[in-house]
């Protein structure tokens, strides 16, 4: 599977300024009168929507649920252990995972009249290897592409599972197009819309993503919206919980806190004093629905421990701070000022509460340095641990202190990528993390999915799938 972070910890690129509505024209006006064909659109509600749609902005949750519709990746791994691909027509690998082979289908297009060739494929594969591995051999063999390394290279098929690295194409404003089956029609702050390429009768052909200003937004009594699972169980309306069908479900996702503070002393405290369950109950108020995870890493992903971390709280020793906790979370001020005055009691140190939108937290990232130094975010598992562990690993990414020190065995990673077992990497790694104090796991996320009853062939909810492919839906 992929990673992906709902907490935004990647930092987009600039946007274009004085630019709030974008609607697609040319290729878009062929079938921008055909939404109303089929179903209605499939309403999302969703905390803080991008003001892009791009393949750099995976990282972000509801990034994620766009590129689902809008792009298609080279390979899909929905089981979490098998390969498939739509975009290639056949492919092959060596046993040894040093030779693969790459056919795609001759008839891709990003929409009706503008195709995706032959040498666009190549091209795009040989631009995201030497970004994979720069020592490797590719070669055109009529309609293939053939990829060599020197090497066994296992985490070269996870690698084109990510929409960060599917086909894209940037055809000018805030939005990119990709072979999925939707594209952009219109981006706005509380609103983005997507329409199907070439419509059908028996599903749906629009989906509209409503930006979710918290409890009190009256979109949670929009009868359009189909899609409540990208906001707290707890905020979901009594009509959806009683109309839709729902199932328990346990994500492949991390809920952690990162500390980014240069002192390791003062991390180290914030790591052995924070009180996990204290923190949780708080900060997402009335939610329960939490597993322990002791690392960074959800059950599930190889070398991932189960129960809570090992903490060693001990006061004093000169170590004092104030800490700006980046609190992004509506409705939850009076539970965490109780939380801050305990933590400051157990630990000696302060937590200054800032108040974030969850839109303006997301864009926080982008910030040098960042306006907190504690927050809590929800990472998504990948197969590949160059992948998941680069937002602790690599400069700039979420910590404004120097990485160097510590990233050393993410480095060798990044050398000879694929040539140790992915058990070992991951789990070495998540003791680096330990061991610099750089984030404090909180908990393996579960919640109850809401999907409406009519939908006879729903597909997510199995732990890796939990993000529906709308153009599946009949």
């Amino acid at each position: 599977m992929m990673p992906w972070l709902s907490g935004f910890y990647k930092s987009p690129a600039k946007y274009s300024p004085g630019i709030s509505v974008l609607f697609l024209s040319g290729f878009l006006a062929i079938f921008s009168g055909s939404a109303t064909a089929g179903y209605g659109p499939w309403g999302v509600l969703g905390p803080g929507l991008p003001e892009r749609v791009s393949t750099a902005d995976e990282a972000s949750n509801v990034s994620f649920y766009i590129l689902k519709q809008t792009h298609e990746p080279v390979f899909r791994r929905q089981d979490g252990e098998n390969y498939s691909s739509r975009i290639l027509k056949t492919w092959s690998r060596s046993l040894d995972y040093r030779f693969f082979s790459f056919c795609p289908d001759p008839a891709l297009e990003f929409a009706p009249g503008i195709p995706f060739g032959f040498e666009d494929f190549a091209a795009h594969i040989s631009s995201f290897t030497s970004v994979y591995n720069s020592r490797f051999k590719l070669v055109r063999d009529g309609k293939c592409v053939n990829i060599s390394f020197a090497s066994p290279q296992k985490d070269y098929l996870p690698f084109w599972t990510l929409h960060e690295h599917a086909p894209t194409k940037n055809i000018g404003g805030l939005a990119e197009l990709g072979l999925g089956p939707f594209s952009v029609k219109s981006i706005s702050k509380e609103r983005i819309e997507l329409l199907r390429k070439i419509p059908v009768r028996d599903g749906y052909n629009a989906v509209v993503f409503y930006n979710y200003k918290g409890p009190g937004d009256l979109n949670l009594e929009n009868r359009e919206i189909k899609d409540f699972n990208l906001i707290s169980t707890v905020d979901v309306p009594k009509w959806v919980k009683e109309s839709f069908q729902n199932f328990d479900n346990p994500e492949m996702k991390s809920l952690v806190l990162l500390i980014n503070h240069p002192d390791p002393k003062v991390r180290e405290r914030v790591y052995n004093c924070v009180d996990i369950a204290a923190l949780r109950a708080a900060f997402y108020t009335g939610k329960t629905d939490f597993y322990n995870i002791a690392t960074v890493l959800p059950m599930g992903v190889p070398g991932a421990v189960p129960g809570l971390p090992l903490q060693r709280c001990v006061k004093g020793g000169g170590v004092s701070a104030r800490l700006r906790f980046a609190n992004w979370m509506p409705g939850n001020l009076e539970q965490m000022r109780k939380f801050a005055a305990e933590f400051k009691a157990k630990s000696g140190l302060t937590l200054r509460l800032d108040q974030f939108s969850m839109s303006s937290f997301a864009r926080s990232f982008d910030a040098r340095p960042k306006p907190f130094d504690l927050a809590i975010v929800i990472t998504y598992v990948s197969s590949s641990p160059k992948e998941y562990f680069r937002m602790y690993f690599r400069q700039g990414d979420i910590y404004d202190f120097d990485l160097r020190p510590m990233s050393g065995t993410y480095g060798k990673l990044l050398e000879s990528p694929g040539s140790r077992p992915v058990e070992e990497s991951f789990r070495e790694l998540s003791s680096e993390i330990v061991s610099h104090a750089l984030a404090l796991p909180l908990s393996q996320s579960r919640r109850t999915l809401y999907y409406p009853k009519e939908i006879r062939n729903l597909n997510v909810g199995r732990g890796i799938l939990e993000y529906p492919e709308v153009s599946e839906f009949r």
